[in-house]
């Protein structure tokens, strides 16, 4: 009786061995035969596109490809104009960097010359008496008015008249200067915004005869450089990202594009008040994202097998757990996916390595 018994557990426990050791064969030589099946199928010594490493199963999708670019910049002011003395003399008044002079404010005075800084977009580039006609001599007439000096019939107009004239010298002895009621070249400085004195090359005392000062806005822009084929996705209007030092960050406005050989350069206004340090520069991070593919359907690049002749295949996970090989057709490549322009569609399992 026990000898019996003792046979019988011995059986048990072969038969459940060899049970074991089949199933891990089994599992082994699936694995075994879906490699072999997956090299048999390129074609002598095809090129593979992916690591050798455990295969697992990953699914067609649709999504959009954005490639993100960076570079390094600066935070300035807007760029700024060179204001010369109109004449030859000391220097009794002049600015400071960083002031915000308000329109009809005199910015310089060298002997009885007193420079003044008016609203408009046209620099001052003649001066201007009796006679006159043109777009400057309105916005003199423009910008006069806006200051007050209304009280004398003036058209505004193109033409220089004598009621011009009597305003003019209105205004000049309200700066106390000479009243001639004509503008001499050089005693009146245009911008169109909120000015800002850039710098200063001469200080009180100094005897004028050359640059006064210099005079932009208080406008502030980014400027960097970055290689052709990464800056070709920028146009004029183009958002870009700033990361400021201090970890905060803000958005620039592409304003121009220097396109040279080697290196474009390029400006983007910024939108925000920003302090800047007395040098008047932070250095900053600029970052844009470009839209490679939209709505397109992608797979993990790791998933394609190149063959001899340059075309592309996937192993493809069939319904009743079967592997199907298929020719696809790919396009743009953005990190480890790959655009599949046909021979997939969305939900798609596919074999990846």
């Amino acid at each position: 009786m026990q000898h019996r018994t003792a046979a019988r557990t011995a059986t048990r426990w072969i038969g459940r061995s060899l049970g074991l050791i089949l199933a891990a064969v089994v599992v082994v030589a699936g694995v075994f035969g879906f490699l072999r099946w997956r090299e048999s199928a390129r074609d002598d010594d095809a090129e593979v596109a992916v690591d050798e490493e455990a295969p697992s199963i990953s699914e067609a999708s649709v999504r959009t490809l954005d490639e993100s670019y960076d570079a390094e910049g600066s935070l300035v002011y807007q760029a700024a104009v060179d204001v010369s003395s109109p004449v030859s003399g000391t220097v009794l008044q002049i600015a400071s960097p960083g002031d915000l002079p308000s329109p009809g404010d005199v910015i310089a005075r060298v002997d009885d010359t007193a420079v003044v800084w008016l609203d408009g977009e046209l620099p001052a580039w003649r001066s201007l008496t009796i006679g006159d006609e043109g777009t400057d001599v309105q916005q003199l007439e423009t910008a006069l008015v806006a200051l007050g000096f209304d009280d004398f019939d003036v058209t505004v107009d193109e033409e220089y008249t004598w009621a011009t004239s009597q305003m003019v010298e209105a205004w000049q002895e309200s700066i106390g200067v000479e009243p001639t009621g004509e503008v001499e070249l050089g005693t009146v400085v245009f911008s169109a915004g909120n000015t800002r004195i850039a710098s200063t090359s001469v200080t009180v005392g100094d005897t004028a005869d050359g640059v006064l000062l210099s005079v932009g806005t208080d406008e502030r822009v980014v400027t960097f450089d970055a290689a052709p084929a990464d800056a070709v996705h920028l146009d004029v209007g183009s958002a870009v990202a700033v990361s400021l030092p201090d970890g905060g960050d803000t958005t620039a406005v592409v304003s121009s594009i220097d396109e040279g050989a080697d290196t474009w350069s390029v400006t983007a206004a910024v939108d925000a008040t920003i302090e800047l340090p007395e040098r008047d520069t932070l250095d900053v991070d600029v970052s844009w994202d470009v839209t490679i593919a939209a709505d397109v359907v992608t797979i993990p690049s790791s998933g394609l097998l190149r063959l001899d002749d340059g075309t592309y295949v996937v192993d493809v996970v069939t319904d009743d757990g079967s592997l199907d090989r298929r020719a696809v057709a790919i396009g743009a490549v953005v990190g480890t996916r790959t655009v599949v322009e046909s021979g997939l569609a969305p939900g798609d399992q596919i074999i990846v390595l």
